[in-house]
């Protein structure tokens, strides 16, 4: 006997003779004429499980006959004592029509497709949704404070734009400001326009729109550090959250990050500046993204090549390990890196001698030279 499992049952049959290809059905459990339950039939072979409907089929047999039992599908190994060719049926002969399959197999593919989805492209779209939000939040920043410049523009001058932007979400008043500012001179000598009511509605109206701004921008920062954190424990614990996922956007995927060698991760986010040395229009970029991270920002410049090179070797392994498996080496990697970059500030701990250029004159250049000297000589 040997069971099969076709698109709209599964079957216990019986070869008639060796020379032909015809069957004695023994027992059948068909499935519901219903494209839901096909589909959910057909993405359960497609995964390799074994049906209920196939474990029923064999207890309806007796135990005597279970090691007879062959099957036309190597996903039914465990429950059959070998696997033969593949047996086809005719669904028409038990009432199937083939637009049903078709209607099951579009189910199966639009939720292929949604499965496909993974949560670095969320990662993603929260890198790029914070950059856009920040450039909004300084554009209405930079309004804010030109419209301010009307009112109190002492304060506009003396203070930095950043730190007066802090105390307008707080008043409007120039007193305020002043103290706020640590500079209670600039309320007393003020040559601003003095305004109305409608006009601190104006100034409340777009501080509110800032601080709305601001809110999304830390709610999406608070998703992005977990979302990171749970698809790539690894890397974040080598560069932090932000950079980590801010790695992962310009690569495209998780997955195509793993793939990529460590020379590439170092220079992920200084494409331009690269691509403009191999026009030869520049010097060669030494680091990207990575360049964010403490141990590389705050080096002497002379090192900060070598940390760089020595920290993206460490994060190609960290990805990998993140995407290909679920291991937390994450710690590991970090103590290592550590010791690597100790070496590198104990080895380097002077910047190295300018090398002496020589200038190289054309050969006009040469000959005006050679006549100017010999003109003297006369």
């Amino acid at each position: 006997m040997i069971i099969t499992t076709q698109w709209f049952g599964t079957f216990l049959v019986e070869r008639e003779s060796l020379d032909n290809d015809t069957y004695r059905i023994i027992e059948k459990i068909l499935f519901q004429k219903n494209p839901d339950h096909i589909a959910e039939i057909l993405m359960k072979l497609n995964s390799n499980e074994i049906l209920d409907e196939e474990r029923d089929l064999l207890v309806l047999i007796d135990d005597s006959r279970g090691s007879e039992i062959e099957a036309d599908d190597a996903r039914l190994r465990e429950i059959s004592q070998n696997v033969t060719d593949r047996i086809e049926l005719d669904p028409d002969t038990y009432g199937y029509d083939i637009a049903l399959l078709q209607e099951a197999s579009i189910i199966v593919s639009k939720a292929s497709l949604k499965g496909q989805v993974k949560k670095d492209k969320h990662i993603i779209q929260g890198i790029n949704l914070i950059d856009e939000l920040t450039k909004q939040k300084n554009i209405l920043s930079e309004r804010l404070v030109e419209w301010y410049n009307i009112y109190f523009p002492e304060a506009v001058l003396e203070a930095d734009q950043e730190r007066l932007v802090e105390g307008l979400m707080m008043n409007v008043q120039r007193e305020k400001i002043s103290i706020f500012l640590d500079m209670e001179h600039l309320f007393q000598q003020h040559t601003g326009s003095e305004i109305g009511k409608s006009e601190f509605d104006r100034y409340q109206q777009l501080i509110d729109t800032i601080k709305n701004l601001d809110n999304n921008i830390s709610d999406t920062k608070k998703y992005i550090e977990l979302t990171v954190l749970e698809i790539a424990p690894n890397l974040t614990r080598l560069c932090g959250p932000m950079i980590s996922a801010r790695l992962i956007s310009s690569a495209g995927s998780l997955k195509r990050m793993s793939q990529m060698p460590a020379s590439t991760i170092q220079m992920l986010g200084a494409e331009k500046a690269l691509f403009r040395f191999l026009k030869k229009k520049g010097t060669p970029p030494k680091h990207g993204i990575i360049f964010m991270h403490p141990s590389i920002r705050n080096a002497p410049y002379w090192q900060r090549g070598k940390i760089a090179r020595c920290f993206a070797a460490k994060l190609s392994i960290a990805v990998r390990v993140d995407n290909y498996s679920d291991k937390n080496i994450g710690e590991e990697i970090q103590l290592d890196l550590e010791k690597k970059l100790e070496d590198i500030r104990k080895n380097f701990p002077n910047p190295p001698a300018k090398k002496k250029t020589i200038k190289k004159t054309s050969k006009k250049m040469r000959n005006k030279n050679r006549r100017g000297k010999r003109s003297s000589r006369k």
